[in-house]
């Protein structure tokens, strides 16, 4: 069994049928992207077991929203990692409904909701088969989602980390400023550090290499995107 860390960020359950991503309840519009990734996890369930962490910036984005409300940067990161948890019982309930086991694993105490992060919470769930859910950050104000999934690929052991997200590769640039930037099919985490490639937070990289965890990159709303990266070494980016 190959384990996999799946960064998800919390655009997979905001409406991407408007030209802006809409907050939920129109969540709702992601069930079809939802239910076709709950597939894929079965399907790959014979030879991968995945652990995800999951965004939350459908609900809130704090580095928007702070400055506008004039909040503290610890009571922003905190609210977002409510965020998380609020997504995460939404991705179990949901996983659960179609018959993909999955346990909930908050880095925050919510004893009533989920269980704590531990090695035996951890442990427990892979030897039962389940899907593990990660939310709640790391628990600390200051570090992203994207940090979150190397310190959690790290607890469990994972061969790679995929992060699916909304662009198809690494750039050498920023797409959605430069129409010329071009994809980079493999690049070195020292490259990503000093070009300062804004496709995963720069902490995550440092730590990734610090303990050389390949992390794959691709679209998250490509087809069958999760079969593609399992099956196909050269869909997305990889950096390694």
């Amino acid at each position: 069994m190959k384990t996999v860390l799946l960064k998800l960020s919390g655009e997979i359950l905001a409406d991407h049928s408007q030209q802006e991503p809409q907050k939920l309840p129109t969540a709702a519009a992601a069930k079809d992207h939802l239910q076709n990734i709950a597939e894929q996890l079965k399907t790959l369930s014979s030879t991968h077991r995945f652990a995800i962490v999951i965004g939350g910036g459908n609900f809130f984005r704090a580095r928007q929203v702070r400055q506008e409300l004039q909040l503290r940067q610890a009571v922003a990161d905190t609210i977002g990692m409510l965020a998380t948890a609020m997504n995460g019982l939404l991705l179990q309930e949901y996983f659960n409904h179609q018959g993909l086991p999955s346990v909930l694993l908050s880095a925050i105490p919510l004893p009533s909701l989920t269980q704590a992060i531990n090695q035996t919470t951890i442990d427990d769930a892979f030897a039962a088969g389940k899907c593990i859910i990660f939310c709640g950050g790391t628990g600390n104000p200051y570090f992203t989602t994207d940090t979150t999934a190397i310190v959690r690929a790290l607890q469990i052991t994972a061969d790679e980390v995929w992060k699916a997200t909304t662009v198809d590769y690494v750039y050498d640039g920023d797409p959605k400023l430069d129409k010329k930037c071009k994809p980079l099919p493999q690049v070195s985490y020292q490259e990503v550090l000093q070009k300062q490639l804004k496709i995963m937070d720069l902490t995550a990289i440092a730590l990734a290499q610090q303990y050389k965890i390949k992390i794959r990159i691709f679209n998250a709303f490509a087809p069958q995107a999760l079969e593609d990266a399992a099956r196909t070494p050269t869909f997305g980016s990889t950096i390694l």
